[in-house]
């Protein structure tokens, strides 16, 4: 798969300044990290919403889970992650 840590960003602009070295620039590289930026800002929607609407809060490792797993899902429906089971992209 890949050489890659899922380290929580400190700041949004870091998402945005990522190195793709554990795939080599690949086409996987792209599609899951889309898939990551795409999470992180629908999990941040979702835990505001839930926070101002519904006075919900859930901690941070809880919000992280669920980046980390929808970006897997997301991405393991495309093309570059057909032979890849979804176990395998969310563990890696």
């Amino acid at each position: 798969m890949a050489d890659l840590r899922w380290v929580r960003p400190e700041h949004l602009h870091s998402m945005f300044e990522v190195d793709f070295r554990g795939f080599g620039w690949s086409n996987r590289a792209k599609v899951l990290w889309s898939s990551v930026i795409l999470a992180i800002l629908w999990v941040i929607w979702i835990e505001r919403n839930a926070r101002i609407f519904r006075d919900v809060y859930e901690d941070l490792d809880s919000i992280w889970d669920k980046v980390c797993f929808l970006a897997s899902l997301w991405a393991s429906v495309d093309k570059s992650f057909k032979d890849i089971p979804l176990f395998l992209i969310v563990r890696n």
